[in-house]
C-alpha cells in the first residue's frame, strides 16, 4: 500500500477513515473528494481493485440534502 498518499494527492482523493467491520473483514474507507471518479481513479491507479472488490457509494452530509432538497419543487 506504499505510495497511496501520492496517488491521493494527484487525484485530489483524501482517506479520512477506515474501519473494519467485525469478523467478515470487511473494510471501508471514508474519502473525501472533488467527484466521485476522483475516488474511481485513486483505487484503480492504486492497484486496490487488483486484490479486493470494491464498491463505491457517494454521499453527502444530511446539511447537504437539505439544502438541495429545499430548492426542488413540491411534488404535490
Amino acid at each position: 500500500m506504499g505510495g497511496l498518499e501520492e496517488i491521493g494527492k494527484k487525484h485530489q482523493v483524501k482517506l479520512k477513515s477506515t474501519h473494519v467491520l467485525g469478523p467478515k473483514h470487511l473494510a471501508v474507507f471514508i474519502f473525501e473528494a472533488p467527484r466521485i471518479e476522483a475516488v474511481r481513479d485513486f483505487l484503480q491507479e492504486s492497484g486496490i481493485v487488483q486484490w479486493n472488490d470494491t464498491e463505491l457509494y457517494p454521499s453527502q452530509t444530511m446539511q447537504e440534502v437539505m439544502q438541495s432538497v429545499s430548492s426542488l419543487p413540491p411534488i404535490w
